[in-house]
């Protein structure tokens, strides 16, 4: 340790010199000497034969030994592509289609009678005409072409002198149908009523126990 109150000094001179460090021992390779460079290639590289692949062939590297992978059919893909369409042009299909509207009143005929104007439901031989009771419709080759519902009954007269009471009850419905020459429609339990195109648009009225 060198005391902080000390002043080193050195001295210049020539640096003393001792006796050479022997030589580090060399390793050699028994045989040839080694080849440090790639030797050169006897030919210049030209293109590959026939059959081999090569730039802009499309040629493939495989392991000896392994087939080549087998490629896809491509006929999923296909029927894939012709269900797509077939479906599209499904869903066109009933788009496009022409429809039109179906629509009239269904009236009873009851003994009993009640204030013109008031709601009003079937019972007993009639019970099965109430609101929401369901109307079909079926074209003229027998296929049901649309559905609705009835809606509420209103009390109205089967006569021209009333005083304020009736004794029917009337519904009206509203029903989208495809087109057709002619339609049946059935409400309830009660046999189809069949009406032309032209009654069907707003004079399709059934009347039952008049």
């Amino acid at each position: 340790m060198i005391d902080d109150a000390t002043t080193v000094r050195f001295r210049r001179g020539p640096v003393p010199t001792g006796p050479a460090a022997p030589a580090r021992p060399t390793m050699s390779w028994p045989g040839p000497p080694m080849v440090t460079t790639a030797p050169a290639p006897s030919a210049p590289w030209g293109p590959p034969p026939a059959g081999l692949g090569g730039p802009g062939t499309g040629g493939m590297l495989m392991y000896p030994g392994i087939a080549p992978p087998a490629r896809r059919p491509r006929w999923p893909w296909v029927l894939g592509a012709v269900a797509a369409v077939v479906v599209v042009l499904g869903l066109f299909g009933t788009v496009l289609a022409p429809a039109t509207t179906v629509s009239g009143t269904v009236t009873f005929y009851a003994s009993n009678y009640l204030t013109l104007g008031t709601p009003c439901t079937g019972l007993g031989l009639y019970s099965d005409l109430e609101p929401g009771r369901s109307v079909l419709v079926y074209d003229d080759k027998g296929a049901q072409v649309g559905q609705g519902t009835l809606g509420s009954g209103i009390v109205t007269s089967s006569g021209s002198s009333s005083y304020g009471y009736g004794n029917a009850c009337q519904f009206s419905y509203s029903v989208s149908a495809e087109a057709s020459d002619s339609y049946r429609v059935v409400v309830g339990q009660r046999a189809g009523v069949v009406f032309t195109a032209e009654q069907a648009d707003g004079h399709a009225d059934i009347a039952i126990g008049s």
